[in-house]
Parts: C-alpha cells; structure tokens; sequence
C-alpha cells in the first residue's frame, strides 16, 4: 500500500486503483497517524501496515498488519463499519488508545531488557498493550503479499526522526557488542538440561589416556507420547574414536568439526501430539440403583469409559435429583466409591445389551447411530462393592481351625 501526504489533504491511493476512486479524509491523515501508533508500540525494526477489508455483508474492516523477523500478524482491527473512512477513523481511535496505554506503562522511550539478546528481544510489551486495549483484534489477520518499506508511511514529524534515527543506532552498537562477546558467554546461555553432553576429547601427549566414558542421554530424549512406553536408550562402546555427526542425537565434539562448521547445537526430539478425539452428542438414562432414574444429553467422546465418567460425575454433582438420598451418599469416600456400567444401547424402539460388551472404542456405533438419530444409552451406577477382608492364617470361615496333637 503506498500513501500519499499533503498539506491541505491526504490521498490514499492503493495499488491497482484508479485515480478516480481515490479517498479523502479531510484535513486530519488517520492513516499517518494509525502508522505512526502502531510504530510507536512496536519493537524497532517491526514493519507496519494498514489494510482494508470488505465483508460479504458489506461492512468495512481495517487491520494494522505487522511484519517482524519474517512472521506477518494482525495487530489491530476495527470495529465493523459501514463505510471505508469510519473504519479508518475506528482503527485509528484504537491505535490512539494502545499508545496511551504504551505511555502510561513505559514512557516515550524502548526499554530492552538486559538479560535478553537483541535477537530474542520480543514484543512483550506491545503485546500487553494490545491485549489489553483490543484482545480478539489478532484473530482478523489474513495471508496477503507483504509490503515492502517503500510503500509505508513515513513519519509526520522530525521528533519521530530523530527517534527512529537514535534507536536504529543503538541497535548497531548492540551487534558489535554482541559480535565481541566471548564464546564462553554464548555456551552459558543454553541451559544444562537442554544440552546433551559428549565425551570429552582426549589430551595430545606421550602418555595414552583412558578411554572416554559413554555419553549421558538426557531425558528429553523419551517419547513424548504417553502411550509409548520409555525406551532405554542404546548403549554406546566405549571406544575412544567417537561416532559421525548426528548419530544416536549426539553431536560431535567442537573441536573435531570441520574448518568452517559451527557447533549443531542442541538435539530436542520432535513432540508427538495426539489429535482431539471428535465429541459427540448422546442420550443417556442413568439408573442409580435404590435411588431412581434420571434422562440427561451430554456430549462425550465415543468410548465406554467416557459414557461411564459422564454418568458418574453426574450422580456426584445432582445427587439431590435422585430419591432416598441420606447425608451418608454425600460423603466423600461414598461420592468417590461410584461406579457405573454401560447396560444397553438403543437403535430407535430397538435395545441391546451391552452387559458383556469389552470393547472401550464406540466410533463406529456411533458413526451408524448418528446417522440418523441421537445415540441413547442406559447405564447403571452403583457403589463398589469392597473385597473381602483375607482370612487369618489358622482360620476357616465360620471358626478358628482347631489344633489336634499329632498321634504316633
């Protein structure tokens, strides 16, 4: 988007729009202003831009999008407005309210944090500022073609100049700062848990060195998914000749890398995330036995033990729906003493027993079930019946087990 400022009027002119439909906003340039705030609350070096939307209800959105370290988002958003200059008026009065909020807590000035990197450096603050004047404005970003530097808004006045100037100076200052820091400060960065330790290198001498101990796996390494089980990882032999980059995630030593390579670095192992199992609705009858009847509709997951958990926790949170209940049912050790059984399932007028049903995966019944009607369910809820206590050695039930002498 490239914008054009004059002193009496401000023009915007998008790409691929004929001069006649061009859009003046009068003597007050929103669109240089919602640059400049959204410059303001943003980390140096960010690249700001403004966009506008036209739902298919025909309302008008505008967006500030921003670019920082390749990641474009949406930073904030207009309410929906009827025509394209209310929007750009609505976005600038939240642009207007984000700075105010930036100054109430920081001042006029960045405030980096000393112990982090300038490339770690993040917009923290902004975030702030933002969630707190316009929370849900990032959900209205969308994937355009970014926007090079030559189409931005240049500031208004020489103060943001000359501030823009200053702080682009000190952000080189910091690189050579960065560029003499010792290499020892760079390695204390990386946390001793994340790093996976190699043997160390053995010592140049006339006198031969025992061999190094094998590597120390970190536990990072585990599966993370948890229904695998924890593999020990291999045993390397203890050889003084250490393996080639890369393998069994552990890197070589730095100092027998190649001429020109710099350290791997640190091996994470990729996480393993489970997909959401889908929710479906249900109709469940739960018959707590001695204390009656109660129809509820629940949305759970297709499985045995999801129906089981529904009909429990709901005989635990409305026990005062159900009949013959005594203080004694509200107890804890009561409450927590239920358990249920899935007793039948229904297809329209027709039930059949799942008593002895021992699978746990219901997906394929609830596929056909849902088809085309809701599934229904009758499970039964009761308390566990506790085991019986062991019999004492020298006793039989009904007596204690009487000792005879021996005969000869």
């Amino acid at each position: 988007m490239i914008v054009y400022l004059s002193s009496l009027e401000q023009t915007i002119t998008v790409k691929g729009m004929a001069p006649s439909s061009q859009m003046c906003f009068g003597r007050v340039d929103h669109l240089s202003l919602i640059v400049e705030n959204s410059q303001f609350i943003s980390n140096e070096g960010a690249e700001v831009s403004v966009i506008t939307i036209k739902e298919v209800t025909g309302e008008w959105k505008a967006i500030v999008l921003r670019l920082n370290h390749g990641v474009r988002e949406a930073l904030l958003s207009s309410d929906p407005s009827e025509s394209i200059q209310k929007a750009i008026e609505s976005l600038h009065l939240k642009t207007a309210e984000a700075a105010a909020i930036y100054v109430k807590n920081n001042g006029f000035s960045l405030l980096p944090d000393p112990n982090k990197d300038e490339d770690d450096f993040s917009d923290d603050e902004t975030v702030s500022v933002v969630s707190e004047q316009n929370g849900s404005s990032s959900d209205d970003g969308l994937s355009v073609s970014d926007s090079s530097d030559d189409e931005l808004v240049t500031p208004a006045s020489s103060s943001f100049k000359g501030k823009r100037s200053d702080s682009k100076a000190s952000k080189k200052r910091s690189k050579r700062s960065k560029a003499r820091r010792p290499r020892s400060y760079e390695e204390s960065e990386v946390s001793d848990e994340d790093v996976v330790r190699a043997p160390p290198a053995r010592s140049v001498g006339p006198r031969c060195a025992p061999p190094p101990a094998p590597p120390v796996y970190n536990s990072s390494l585990r599966p993370m998914h948890p229904g695998l089980a924890a593999m020990q990882p291999p045993q390397l032999p203890r050889s003084p000749v250490l393996p080639p980059g890369g393998m069994h995630g552990v890197p070589p030593h730095p100092g027998m890398l190649p001429h020109g390579m710099r350290h791997p670095g640190v091996v994470r192992p990729a996480r393993v995330y489970e997909p959401a199992k889908p929710v479906h609705d249900v109709r469940i009858t739960i018959n707590w036995l001695q204390h009656g009847e109660q129809r509820i509709f629940e949305s759970t997951n297709a499985s045995i033990r999801a129906l089981q958990d529904a009909a429990v926790l709901h005989v635990r949170n409305h026990m005062s729906n159900f009949d013959n209940v005594t203080p004694m049912d509200h107890s804890p050790n009561r409450a927590w003493n239920l358990r249920a059984a899935v007793k039948q399932a229904f297809f329209g007028a027709e039930a059949y027993d799942m008593s002895n049903y021992r699978g746990d995966d219901l997906t394929k019944l609830f596929s056909v079930l849902g088809k085309t009607d809701i599934p229904s369910f009758e499970i039964e809820v009761d308390y566990a019946v506790p085991p019986h206590p062991p019999v004492p050695a020298g006793h039989v039930i009904g007596g204690p087990m009487h000792n005879h002498p021996a005969t000869a």
